[in-house]
Order: C-alpha cells, then structure tokens, then sequence
C-alpha cells in the first residue's frame, strides 16, 4: 500500500476515506465560492445551500440505503460513506436546490451548474483514495478525468453556454467517466439515470427559453390553458355519451316489435347523425391537443404558417387557433 487505510490519532483509528471526504467538502466549498462570485451570488447564502443540500443528501441516501439503492461504483476504493447511496446524495441536492432557488429567487439553472462544478472537484478528491491505497489505477484515472471535467466546464460557463447546460453536460461526463471503468450491471442503471437527468434537464430548459418568446402574456397563457383542458373534459364526456346513443351497440334493437324495413332506415340516419358528430368531436379533440402540446414547446400563440403573433381577441374566442386570422382558413 502507497499509505494506510487508517490513521491513528490520540490511539483513536479513522478510516482514510473520512479525511478525503472531509478534504473534499473544502474544496466543494472552494468552487462554490469561487464560481458563486463570478455569477454575483450571496456568498453567505451559498455556503447556506451548500450546507443544507449536504444534509437533504445525507439524509435521501441514507433512506435510499436501507431499500438497498448503495452506490457500487464507490465499492472498489471501499468508500463506505456511511453506506450512502449515490442516487440519494444527487436526488437530495438536486430538490435542495430546487426548493432554495424558489424560496430565494435565484435562478435554479444557475445553482445547479455551479454545484455540479463543485460535485466534479469533490469526486476528484474523493477517488484518489482508490490509488493511494489500493494502488488501483483506475481510481487514478477517474480522479483525473473528475479535474479535467471541471476546468473545461468551468472556462466555457459563462462565456459559451447558456445556465443550466453545464449541469447537463457534467452529467453526461460522468456517467461515460464512469462507464470507463465500472461495468457491473447496478453501476450502469446508475449511468442510465444520470443520462436521463441530464435530458429531463435540458428539455425543462429548452422549454424556458422558449416559454419566454411566447407572445402572450403568462396570465392569458394560463386562463387559456385552463379553457382548453376543460374543454378537452368535456368533448370526452360528450364522446363516451355518443357511444352509448350509437345504435351500432344498442343490444334490444332485434327484439323490437318495428317494422324491419322502417327500423333499417332509422337506423341508418340516426347511425349518420352520430358519425357526424362523433367525427366533429373527434376533429376538435385533435385541436386541443395540438393547442395544448404547443403550450407545452413554447410555441402557442406563434401563426404556424407566417409565424407572426396570432391576435389575443382570436385566442380568446378561438383558443385552439394555431393560425393568426390572415391565414385562418389553414387553420
């Protein structure tokens, strides 16, 4: 061994491991500092996030624990960290940040790239006990790989990209840094997760942007949004009531006393009528749909053939609209 596993002091032994950990909250706070001034943050209020996410992570993986969710990636360089989950400890930042940034008004985006900056220097610290002791070199090179992931993202931040992609994207580092060297088949679900977060991330991002460039106001978005899923209630209230007068499905029709002959054609007209307005109800059912899922995008509001504003007077009598009036008979 390069150095011992434990370390004595006053006749007391402490695993190594401890001391890397505890070295690697320093740094961890380090970052934040650093990349929090750059940004403008409260500096107080920073190291109050970085203590308190440290505590709801703790806590999420020790629950997480005890349903057998450990971190078997950790297990090589027998960082037991209180036997903690590494699905928890990122579960448990993650909502920390999200609860503070609504409480503080500070944008979530932010926050989370500058922790994930920070998260990056702390594993690098905390892998290297994997070839100080173990002489594992693949501890080595993971450390290293955890540093030089942090000084890219960190020069490109906020020069290159936009808040919330260096979170992504130190994600997706991570999880191909992992890949690299731990194969076993618990350590890949866990590289699986860390890819769809970085996704999930991306996507609520994009949507942000994009909800921005809408051209109507937020509290008009809303009270349409609310008309169409009321109405999307309501035209299936409508559908299953029509299913029940079809006289396709009505079962006493053959024991009837009718004439044959005048119980045919009544059957036919009133069989037209329902198709007809079952077809009608399933047309505007398509409308509100697409209204709906272009709320989701960020697109509603936007004339889908010229791309300019659709009029607020349109929305507001015609909330599916998707053309402005110049072009409502494409609509």
């Amino acid at each position: 061994m390069y150095i011992p596993e434990f370390i004595t002091i006053n006749q007391i032994q402490f695993p190594l491991w401890l001391l890397f950990v505890l070295i690697a909250f320093i740094f961890h706070l380090f970052v934040i500092w650093f990349e929090g001034k750059k940004d403008g943050f409260d500096i107080e209020k920073l190291f109050d996030a970085a203590f308190l996410s440290a505590i709801s992570s703790f806590v999420l993986s020790k629950i997480s624990f005890n349903f057998g969710l450990t971190a078997p990636f950790f297990s090589e360089i027998d960082v037991e960290i209180g036997g903690m989950s590494a699905l928890g400890l990122l579960l448990g930042l993650y909502i920390c940040l999200i609860i503070l940034s609504k409480t503080w008004k500070w944008s979530v985006y932010r926050l989370l790239d500058i922790f994930s900056l920070s998260a990056s220097v702390f594993l690098f610290v905390c892998f290297l006990p994997n070839f100080l002791v173990d002489k594992n070199f693949g501890g080595l090179y993971t450390s290293g790989l955890f540093l030089v992931q942090y000084f890219i993202f960190s020069r490109f931040r906020v020069s290159k990209l936009k808040s919330g992609y260096v979170f992504s994207y130190t994600l997706v580092s991570s999880a191909l840094v992992l890949s690299l060297f731990f194969e076993d088949f618990r350590s890949l679900i866990f590289i699986l997760l860390l890819i769809t977060m970085s996704l999930v991330n991306l996507i609520f991002r994009e949507r942000k942007d994009m909800a921005k460039n809408t051209p109507i106001s937020q509290n008009l978005l809303n009270s349409l949004k609310n008309v169409l899923l009321s109405k999307r209630k309501q035209l299936k209230k409508e559908q299953r009531i029509l299913d029940q007068e079809d006289p396709a499905f009505d079962m006493d029709r053959d024991i009837d006393n009718a004439d044959p002959i005048d119980e045919a054609v009544l059957e036919d007209a009133s069989k037209e009528i329902v198709d007809l307005r079952r077809s009608s109800i399933s047309n505007m059912q398509q409308l509100v749909r697409k209204a709906l899922a272009r709320m989701r995008i960020g697109r509603y509001g936007v004339c889908e053939v010229c791309g300019k504003p659709i009029e607020e007077g349109r929305l507001k009598i015609y909330p599916e609209a998707t053309t402005c009036t110049e072009h409502m008979d494409k609509d």
